[in-house]
């Protein structure tokens, strides 16, 4: 089930994939920037503080999740932060 709302829950879905091994594809589109009309509605800041919120909130359930089953090793993967992948 998907619990996170607005451009989160694209991560959500990515994360959630991922977990069940699922193939994740890209598929190239095309954006024609001149046809867009006004200027984006996004909020920069907010939506990178959410996403940032989203994956520590993440790690911090896979960690202490990990820390149940194994007691003497608390830190587990690396989080790799880049423009275009994350690495869990």
């Amino acid at each position: 089930m998907i619990e996170e709302k607005g451009l989160i829950c694209m991560l959500e879905i990515l994360c959630k994939s991922k977990e069940c091994h699922a193939e994740v594809i890209e598929v190239p589109m095309i954006l024609q920037s001149k046809k867009r009309i006004g200027i984006s509605k996004m909020k920069v800041v907010k939506t990178t503080f959410e996403y940032l919120k989203f994956l520590v909130r993440r790690k911090m359930m896979r960690l202490s999740k990990q820390h149940k089953k194994h007691p003497n090793i608390f830190f587990g993967d690396k989080i790799i932060f880049s423009t275009f992948a994350l690495r869990f």
